[in-house]
């Protein structure tokens, strides 16, 4: 934890086919809160078919915080009924890259996203193809991209084109939980992959040469 800062954006879907069944979406973030690694800082954030995602949480790895913020989603009222699902991707990548942007000098960073929608993109502002150049871009900065597509309306291609390192489909919301904790898991063996090695040279000056293999 001293060498390493891990953060994932948690994206929900929260337009107007969502919302008659918020119990069980809150069930399986549950189920993800507690199934993702300690010390991972998690930041939730909602959308719908507005430009802009909604902060329902800043990262924290406060998991108390997190359950608080899952719970007040049923107070959610939504905006505007459309989906703006490829705006959200693009969004979502802003904020993990600002939280990236911020890391503490000398320390390894990783990100993640996790999109959660139970839909397509209804809402045209933007387009596939820029959310999807954009996943591929900042993969390439040492951020990972899961998804998770409930019902038959999503379109598990493009999912799959969000989420990369890792797509989920239930296909009905009591999947939802097995959907949300498989990509928990994903995420937890991503960060045990990091590792730190140190070596302090009992010689303090003068010429010496270390070498690993």
């Amino acid at each position: 934890p001293k060498g390493f800062e891990f953060f994932s954006v948690l994206l929900l879907d929260m337009s107007g086919s969502r919302i008659g069944d918020i119990p069980k979406l809150q069930q399986a973030a549950n189920s993800f809160i507690d199934a993702v690694p300690v010390g991972l800082e998690v930041g939730i954030f909602t959308f719908d078919g507005r430009t802009t995602l909604e902060q329902q949480l800043g990262f924290t790895t406060s998991k108390s915080a997190m359950k608080k913020a899952v719970t007040a989603l049923s107070n959610y009222k939504v905006v505007d009924k459309s989906t703006n699902l490829y705006g959200a991707v693009l969004e979502g990548i802003k904020k993990l890259k600002a939280r990236k942007a911020k890391a503490a000098t000398g320390k390894e960073t990783s990100g993640f996203m996790v999109l959660f929608t139970d839909g397509t993109d209804q809402a045209s502002i933007k387009t596939a193809a820029e959310a999807k150049t954009a996943v591929d871009d900042a993969r390439k900065g040492d951020l990972s991209f899961f998804s998770i597509g409930l019902g038959k309306e999503i379109n598990k291609t493009e999912l799959q084109n969000f989420g990369p390192d890792g797509f989920q489909f239930a296909g009905d919301s009591s999947k939802l939980n097995t959907a949300f904790q498989t990509i928990a898991a994903a995420l937890k063996a991503l960060s045990d992959r990091y590792y730190l090695l140190a070596y302090c040279s009992p010689k303090r000056a003068g010429s010496h040469k270390l070498t690993l293999k």
